[in-house]
This record gives structure tokens, sequence and C-alpha cells, in this order.
């Protein structure tokens, strides 16, 4: 899978502060110099969470990937690719749960509820 190119310069931008030495690629910036330098997913939700609360928002890392994998599924349909394109991109294994997605967005079940009710 090629990376799209913001992507790739930033993370040319990252390896020049990191350097190109072996070992994690993410790591953490621990002034107490604890643990292994890798950066945790403990860290990685702090992070996420901190940078939300910076903008006024509440955030996690799992509410970003939902949003990208509901933004790819949008941007997919309206360049013509198809349902299965996305799933591949989200690496999901079943379309079941990838429709969850696709219904949160288009609120389907809800439309439809509202109808019998």
């Amino acid at each position: 899978m090629s990376l799209p190119a913001p992507t790739k310069a930033t993370l040319n931008a990252w390896l020049e502060v990191r350097g190109t030495a072996e070992g994690p690629l993410f790591t953490n910036f621990d002034r107490a110099g604890q643990g292994n330098g890798r950066l945790t997913g403990t860290a990685v939700y702090k992070l996420i969470r901190n940078i939300g609360q910076a903008v006024g928002a509440t955030t996690r890392p799992h509410g970003l990937r939902h949003l990208a994998v509901t933004e790819a599924v949008r941007a997919a349909q309206k360049a013509g690719y198809g349902i299965e394109e996305v799933l591949d991109f989200s690496r999901h294994a079943d379309l079941k749960t990838l429709m969850v997605y696709v219904d949160h967005d288009r609120n389907a079940q809800g439309r439809i509820a509202a109808l019998i009710s």
C-alpha cells in the first residue's frame, strides 16, 4: 500500500528528528528515562485525548479511526470505489463490521425505524 504524500512528508520529518538508528519508530519523550522508549498504547491514548482537550473536543484513538473509516466510505463512494476497497483500507475482516460505519453515516436503521413507528 502506498502512503499519501502528506503522510510520507510527515514521516520523513519525524525520521530527521528521530534518526535512522534501529529501534521503535515512534518513541516517547519520557524525561525520567523509564521504560524502553516505545510509545505505548496508553501514551497514544493520552496524546490524542490531550490534543482533543486543547481544541475543546473529546477524542480517543478509536474514535479517530472510526471517523477516518466513515470519511473513507464517503470519499470512496464519491470517487466511484466500491465498498470492498474501503473494507481493504480499513483492515476489517468482515463486511458486517464495515457496514456499521456505513449505517452510522447514513443512519438508515434509524430512518427505517422511524418509518414503522
